[in-house]
């Protein structure tokens, strides 16, 4: 099979763009080949069976939402590309029990079928971490396969979530309004996206993932008399301070102020903003990066990326007592809180700890970065960046600082190793040498297709 045998002619494509343009075509006795990342199934269709212009040796390659490697299935076809076709998923047969790792008697939530939330309820929980750990090995087999010559110990192994429903503290539902809303439009809808193609927002009532369900409830059947589209969900605590005890509570404003625990630390930011939405496993993924430096001496701790400072502030217990924290991030609103959020948890601003906003290509170069101190020979550096990663420019001055050891956490493995290539690459330059202690992923999304992915670098002396 060649590139030019799965190359979509135009008539197909022009034909698929739009809904109204084509009848129905179902397809059966599809059989699941592979999964992508994205967590859609994929199969190879012989064009025959629904296009007489094709011969023998075209074949259609389709993704198919919700399905896994080995199931038989019934098709729809929907948009075509240049080189694979999109397919809603109809029916799956019997035929393929023994064959398929599906089990839909995991499936917890009644809109899993049709909801964009999630990818994989219909796995193990096992075979969920499995595939996580295929992603992260695909990422690094695409952009720097060089790792495999020599990979760390438990390469893309990817920690569990203790909880595996029910983490999710942050919710944000959609809702589509006319352009000309009248009285008989309402109810709106009010939920998430529809995986099925064309199919507007889907009406909800209950999320598997989250912990405030009865508040989802209220808050949406409000929001569809009200028409308000600008609403979140956001678990918080309200803390008595005359006791310390304290409780979960659900804030539904974007502007409400969140207060968040892990371990023995307290954060605050407004609702809107980004924080970790998977509270339970926070205190594995600090635990995990105290033990991978626990051997090297650093006097400052340098978090780029450092959004409200949970990091930075999470590790400053592993700083000596004369060391500092700096922390940059482009987010104004963003970095005030992590000033504030240095303060309540005991860092003295500026001199246990420094935030500045700004871009962290720059970082180097500021003068604020160069009054705090920080020199590379006693520096950790915290790398967090979003999912399109980092650059080469904040990369090659990344090298040319020389920290002892640097910790990059990405939501998007193929952006880490992209970046961790480009750090390779510049080394072959350079006399300056890491080598990649740990690389591990780690399940903040328990049922969806995303994995965040965990490396640790250290100089070579």
């Amino acid at each position: 099979m060649s590139l030019d045998s799965i190359k979509i002619p135009e008539h197909l494509i022009h034909k698929y763009l739009f809904m109204k343009n084509y009848e129905d075509v179902h397809i059966d006795g599809v059989k699941v080949l592979d999964v992508t990342n994205e967590g859609e199934g994929l199969a190879i269709i012989p064009r025959q069976r629904y296009d007489s212009d094709a011969s023998e040796n075209d074949f259609t390659v389709v993704t198919i939402p919700k399905t896994v490697p080995g199931d038989i299935v019934t098709v729809s076809l929907r948009r075509h590309h240049m080189f694979f076709a999109e397919a809603e998923l109809i029916s799956v047969s019997r035929k393929s029990r023994k064959q398929s790792r599906r089990n839909d008697r995991l499936v917890v939530c009644k809109h899993f079928s049709k909801c964009s939330g999630c990818q994989l309820q219909m796995l193990s929980y096992e075979d969920q971490l499995q595939f996580k750990k295929g992603t992260i090995e695909k990422a690094y087999r695409y952009f720097f396969p060089q790792i495999f010559d020599n990979p760390p110990s438990n390469f893309a192994e990817v920690m569990p979530s203790p909880m595996q429903f029910a983490y999710r503290t942050k919710l944000t539902p959609h809702a589509q309004i006319p352009k000309d809303l009248r009285a008989d439009d309402l109810p709106l809808p009010v939920g998430f996206l529809d995986v099925r193609a064309m199919q507007p927002v889907l009406d909800i009532d209950s999320c598997a993932k989250v912990r405030f369900n009865e508040d989802l409830v209220e808050l949406i059947d409000g929001s569809k008399k009200k028409v308000d589209p600008t609403f979140v969900l956001r678990s918080s605590i309200r803390i008595d301070h005359n006791t310390g005890e304290f409780e979960d509570v659900c804030l539904t404003k974007r502007k409400n102020v969140v207060t968040e625990k892990v371990d023995e630390y307290v954060f605050q930011l407004e609702a809107n903003e980004f924080f970790q939405n998977n509270r339970s496993i926070l205190p594995i993924l600090l635990d995990y990066i105290k033990c991978n430096v626990k051997n090297i001496d650093y006097n400052y701790i340098v978090d780029a990326y450092c959004g409200c400072g949970f990091l930075g502030i999470g590790l400053s217990s592993t700083l000596p007592d004369e060391g500092k924290l700096f922390g940059i991030e482009i987010a104004s609103k963003a970095i005030k809180y992590a000033a504030h959020n240095a303060k309540i948890n005991g860092l003295h601003i500026p001199t246990k700890a420094v935030f500045v906003e700004g871009n962290s290509d720059e970082m180097f170069k500021m003068k604020e970065f160069a009054e705090c101190g920080a020199v590379g020979e006693e520096a950790l550096v915290l790398m967090n960046p979003s999912r399109k990663g980092s650059t080469p420019a904040f990369m090659k001055q990344l090298l040319e600082f020389r920290p002892k050891a640097i910790v990059y956490i990405s939501c998007n493995p193929f952006t880490q190793a992209r970046d961790l290539a480009d750090f390779e690459a510049l080394q072959r330059r350079s006399t300056t040498k890491y080598r990649i202690k740990a690389l591990t992923g780690f399940d903040f999304y328990p049922q969806t297709k995303h994995v965040e992915s965990v490396a640790i670098l250290e100089l070579i002396e």
